[in-house]
């Protein structure tokens, strides 16, 4: 049948979110607990103009919490990604990018970006 794994479509809906939250979509003042966690770009050498920090989890209750689930897949995406003007272009863009994915299809696999591999 070939139908996306529920991983796959997890970690799509997360993307989504993200974006629409960087783009505008939602209220700002409620959104401040992940925007502030954006790096600036003149600080940032690597990724897009959107990068988060990740910072350090000491405690297994925190390594399942939305944002530390999401920030390295999330600086994973190139620019060309991120800079999608709306929402579908940037869900167009994102399956273009991940077309190769084996996640989407075996969720015993993980996500590859840049030569890395993610956990979700």
């Amino acid at each position: 049948m070939n139908l996306p794994t529920l991983k796959c479509r997890r970690i799509r809906g997360d993307m989504f979110e993200v974006y629409k939250l960087f783009s505008g979509k939602y209220d700002a003042t409620v959104t401040n607990w992940l925007t502030d966690r954006h790096l600036e770009s003149h600080y940032d050498l690597r990724g897009h103009r959107f990068s988060l920090y990740q910072s350090q989890i000491h405690y297994n209750t925190r390594k399942y919490n939305f944002t530390n689930m999401i920030i390295s897949i999330w600086n994973g995406l190139p620019d060309t990604v991120i800079s999608a003007t709306t929402v579908d272009s940037f869900k167009a863009r994102l399956a273009r990018f991940w077309q190769n994915q084996e996640v989407i299809y075996n969720w015993k696999t993980d996500i590859h970006i840049r030569s890395r591999s993610y956990l979700c």
